[in-house]
C-alpha cells in the first residue's frame, strides 16, 4: 500500500486592510501631505509649531500626556526626535519587520507585502494611534524598534498554514509580548547599534552637562567599552571612525580609568576633534507637559516655556481649525452626523423608535 505524501500547503496571502471610502482616502492624502511638509521642513521654531499641532489634531491627548514619560527611558538614538519623528520611523521599521518575518515562510510575497503606507499619515487615524502608542511601549523599555518589532513578530504559523502577522492594533496584544521582549537589547545588540555614523550629529559635539540624551548614550558606551575583551581597542573603534567619539568626550567620559584613553589613542591613525557648535538641549516632549507628572515636568528646566508653548499651539489650532481641540470636535461632528441621519431616519419610518419597538 503506497503512502499518500501531501505537499506542505503555502501560506495564505496575508489580508489587506480594508477599502477605504473616497472621502477617507481624501483625509489620508491631506495627512500624508502635511506630514511630509513637516519632515522636509528645516529644523526651525516653524517645522516645531507644525510638528506640535500635527500631534494635537490626530493623536489621542492621553497619548501625548504620555511623552513626557517615556522621554526619559527611550533608546538613545531616538532621544532628539519628536514624538511624531518616532513613530514615523516606528511605522517604517513595521513594515521592515513584516516583510522579514513573512520572507521566512513566502520570500516573494513578503517583497510585495504593504501592511502599512510608509508615510505615517497616509494611515488610518486609529491605526496611526495605535502605533504611536506601541511606540511608547518600545521607549519605556529603552528598545530599539527593529529589536522591538522583530520579537512581536515572531509568531507561529497557524494550523493552516496562514500568516498571523500582527496588525499596529494587535502589537501589544500577544501574551507572550513580556517574555519576548525581555533582556533585549543585550549587549551585543547595544554594540552594534551603538553611536552609529547615521546617529544625529548632536551626539558627537561638546557635552552640555544637561543634556541627558548624550549622556544615555555615553553611559552605555563606557558599559560597552568596559565589557569589551580589550577595553582599549574597542575604545578605539569608536575613536578611529570619523564622526563617532572625539577625544575631547574620551577624556570626559573615562576620566576614571587611567591611561585607557591615551592607549586607545595609539591604536587610532586620525583620531576626531570635537566641533565648537556647542546646541542646547530641549527635551522633545516639549508642548506636551503633564501636571500629573510632577517628578519629570514638575523639575524640568524649561517647564514653564512648555507650559506657554502649548497654549500657543492650542491658539495656533484655533486660528487655522476654528477649535484648540479638533479630535474632540471631529467626534462631535461624527455624533451630531450620526443623530441627524437617525432623526432623518425616523421621519421617514426607516428606524423603529426605541421606546416604540
Amino acid at each position: 500500500m503506497k503512502t499518500k505524501v501531501t505537499k506542505p500547503k503555502k501560506p495564505k496571502k496575508q489580508g489587506r486592510p480594508r477599502r477605504k471610502s473616497a472621502q477617507e482616502i481624501k483625509a489620508a492624502v491631506k495627512r500624508a501631505g502635511e506630514l511630509s511638509a513637516i519632515l522636509w521642513m528645516p529644523d526651525s521654531p516653524e517645522r516645531q509649531l507644525a510638528d506640535a499641532m500635527f500631534q494635537r489634531t490626530y493623536i489621542n491627548k492621553d497619548l501625548l500626556a504620555k511623552e513626557p514619560s517615556v522621554q526619559q527611558t527611550v533608546w538613545p538614538e531616538y532621544g532628539y526626535m519628536t514624538p511624531l519623528e518616532r513613530t514615523h520611523r516606528f511605522g517604517q521599521e513595521y513594515i521592515a519587520a513584516y516583510r522579514r518575518q513573512w520572507a521566512l515562510t513566502d520570500p516573494h510575497q513578503a517583497r510585495k507585502a504593504k501592511p502599512l503606507y510608509p508615510n505615517l499619515g497616509g494611515n488610518d487615524i486609529g491605526d496611526m494611534n495605535c502605533l504611536w502608542k506601541a511606540r511608547q511601549a518600545a521607549d519605556e523599555r529603552g528598545i530599539p524598534y527593529d529589536l522591538f518589532l522583530d520579537a512581536l513578530m515572531a509568531r507561529k504559523v497557524g494550523t493552516k498554514q496562514e500568516l498571523h502577522l500582527p496588525r499596529p492594533n494587535q502589537l501589544l496584544s500577544d501574551k507572550l509580548m513580556e517574555p519576548r521582549l525581555r533582556c533585549l537589547p543585550n549587549h551585543q545588540q547595544v554594540s552594534e547599534r551603538l553611536l552609529g555614523p547615521s546617529w544625529d550629529r548632536r551626539f558627537f559635539h561638546p557635552r552640555d552637562q544637561d543634556d541627558p540624551v548624550q549622556a544615555a548614550a555615553m553611559k552605555l558606551l563606557r558599559i560597552d567599552v568596559l565589557m569589551a575583551p580589550s577595553p582599549k581597542d574597542r575604545l578605539a573603534k569608536y575613536l578611529g571612525q570619523r564622526g563617532l567619539l572625539s577625544t575631547w568626550s574620551a577624556h570626559s567620559v573615562f576620566a576614571d580609568n587611567g591611561d585607557l584613553v591615551d592607549e586607545a589613542l595609539k591604536l587610532v591613525k586620525a583620531p576626531i576633534e570635537p566641533t565648537d557648535d556647542v546646541v542646547e538641549y530641549r527635551p522633545k516632549c516639549f508642548g506636551n507637559r503633564n501636571p500629573e507628572l510632577p517628578d519629570i515636568c514638575g523639575k524640568c528646566p524649561v517647564t514653564n516655556e512648555c507650559k506657554a508653548y502649548k497654549i500657543k499651539v492650542a491658539h495656533a489650532l484655533r486660528k487655522k481649525t476654528g477649535t484648540s481641540d479638533p479630535r474632540l470636535e471631529r467626534r462631535r461632528q461624527l455624533d451630531r452626523e450620526r443623530q441627524r441621519k437617525r432623526r432623518e431616519g425616523l421621519r421617514n419610518g426607516a428606524v423603529t423608535h426605541p421606546l416604540k419597538a
